[in-house]
């Protein structure tokens, strides 16, 4: 069997891009098998990296999905979080109180039903809270972050601008 055409050994990545995609690779974000990695397969310094980076989508997620764009925003969002899991615990509180006078049992499985959907209700609001707070947590880190790589450009620049300065004085 004859091909035509020139072969050419794939060239092998070498540098940055190298070493973030071993990187993406070995945390799972790069496929090279058609499955997801389990935690247990993901080497085990890799594994803060990953629930750092999950952690970090989530709360990207939830500030795009509801337009937050400033402190005051998410605010506003979360004393709204409240006031829906104080009414749906209040909802669910009632239903449980009524669900044990009940002596039908079809009805007691309505109930049921029903505390169940409330409480897994809850459980989402009561996560997206969490992340709130994590936003408001970690957007003062970030904030401070940016700004210290700002002034660390700057005080680069002004010793550059120096450097320069002092070469065109020796000529």
């Amino acid at each position: 069997m004859k091909f035509k055409g020139v072969y050419r050994k794939p060239h092998r990545k070498a540098g940055l891009r190298a070493l973030f995609l071993y990187y993406s690779f070995r945390l799972g974000k790069v496929k090279k098998k058609q499955h997801e990695l389990s935690a247990k397969q993901i080497y085990f310094l890799y594994r803060d990296d990953i629930r750092y980076i999950r952690r970090l989508s989530e709360e990207t997620r939830l500030l795009v999905k509801h337009n937050i764009d400033t402190d005051v925003q998410l605010a506003a969002y979360m004393a709204g979080l409240d006031q829906q899991i104080a009414m749906l615990t209040a909802q669910r509180q009632q239903l449980r109180n009524k669900s044990r006078s009940f002596k039908d049992d079809e009805k007691l499985a309505v109930a049921k039903t029903e505390i169940s959907d409330l409480s897994k209700s809850l459980r989402v609001l009561h996560r997206e809270v969490w992340l709130c707070k994590d936003v408001q947590q970690r957007s003062d880190i970030i904030a401070d972050k940016i700004r210290r790589e700002r002034e660390a450009i700057q005080k680069n620049i002004k010793i550059e601008r120096s450097s320069q300065n002092q070469k065109r004085m020796s000529r």
